[in-house]
């Protein structure tokens, strides 16, 4: 009978932020090259339970908003992929048929549902939202809808 392994996948979501985090009781990034370094994972001590773990099959895949935030050792051991940014067009279409439907259902206002043309949302994105992502927007549009 053929033997299969396993590979799990863990995501480290925005790891530029370790930098600022509190040190006092250890680097979060140590721990991390610690974790990644392969000389290591295969026999990996969890530091609460005291069990050997061999976390040498586990893909990680790391995401940031600045990758010169990410401390230098552990950027050594990335493979670094650059993800381009919604254009303005894709984020009034997200905003159009995702975000703005998802809103409008959770502040209970479909029976009376206002409407943003493509004019106002470009707008909102061009003066009011200032990152890549659609957070911004998000956050504005829901401010809009009042809830």
């Amino acid at each position: 009978m053929p033997q299969h392994s396993l590979i799990f996948c863990v995501e480290l979501d925005e790891i530029d932020k370790m930098a600022t985090q509190n040190q006092q009781h250890g680097s979060p990034a140590d721990a991390l090259l610690h974790v990644l370094d392969p000389e290591q994972n295969q026999a990996f001590v969890d530091d609460y339970l005291n069990v050997p773990f061999d976390i040498s099959k586990i893909l990680f895949i790391a995401t940031a908003n600045n990758e010169r935030d990410i401390p230098a050792p552990l950027r050594d051991r990335m493979v670094v992929v650059q993800v381009p940014s919604y254009s303005r067009e894709e984020k009034i279409t997200i905003a159009q048929t995702k975000i703005i439907p998802q809103l409008l259902q959770r502040s209970g206002l479909l029976s009376r549902k206002p409407t943003f043309s493509d004019e106002v949302i470009g707008a909102i994105i061009d003066k009011y939202t200032f990152e890549e992502g659609l957070r911004g927007l998000t956050q504005q549009l829901n401010l809009l809808i009042g809830k």
